[in-house]
């Protein structure tokens, strides 16, 4: 049964069988279990949502010791996001489209680190990066310690505690019927990094502002 978030009304929680048969039960218009818990404008949001999706978006982000999905339904009366970690628990919200932007930056995690030259390069091979991303976690381990090695290439941070933060990266993907786009940002050794766009098997250095645009123009354009 979904359970409501008890800090926010807009937010509620279940396994995912449990979600699966609340969203299902709003699309065919029939009261879903738990409903009486539920605020009424958040059931009839969810139901506007699920019922006349105009778009969609995935996020995943990925980390040597965590991993994350975010699947975004995306219509006029609002953005719906279903969220799951590594168990089976997950967690769904409503967004007002009108700050859809912002909470995408917050779940992405944009954050003003040091900038970095877009000079600097650091080798790692497309099909490396792509596995931080796979669902299977020997995959991404593997991927993780290639990245890894591979980040003792960048010049040293300022910063010790920015030098010593935990490696990240996400990728957003915003589906429309012309075709998808996407965006990845690599945070390694405290300064982001963007794949290359004129060559294979490479990212290079960027500011936050420019990790930020690349996620924006996925959502926007």
């Amino acid at each position: 049964m979904i359970t409501p978030d008890a800090t926010s009304p807009t937010v509620a929680t279940g396994s995912a069988e449990d979600v699966d048969g609340f969203l299902d039960a709003l699309r065919s218009g029939q009261a879903p279990e738990g409903a009486d818990a539920l605020r009424a404008e958040f059931l009839s949001t969810v139901a506007e949502v699920v019922t006349a999706p105009a778009g969609s978006m995935d996020v995943v982000l990925s980390s040597p010791q965590g991993y994350s999905t975010h699947g975004f339904t995306l219509s006029r009366a609002g953005a719906l996001r279903r969220s799951r970690g590594t168990t089976s628990q997950e967690e769904i919200a409503l967004h007002p489209m009108t700050v859809l932007p912002g909470a995408l930056l917050r779940l992405v995690g944009i954050s003003p680190v040091e900038a970095s030259e877009s000079s600097v390069i650091v080798e790692a091979e497309d099909s490396v990066v792509d596995a931080l991303f796979e669902a299977d976690a020997d995959a991404r381990s593997a991927a993780w310690r290639s990245v890894t090695a591979a980040m003792a290439s960048l010049p040293s941070s300022a910063r010790k505690d920015l030098e010593d933060a935990e490696p990240r990266a996400a990728r957003v993907v915003r589906h429309r019927p012309e075709g998808s786009r996407s965006a990845t940002t690599l945070m390694l050794r405290g300064r982001y990094l963007l794949p290359a766009e004129d060559s294979v098997d490479q990212v290079h250095g960027t500011t936050p502002t420019g990790a930020a645009r690349a996620v924006m123009t996925a959502l926007l354009r």
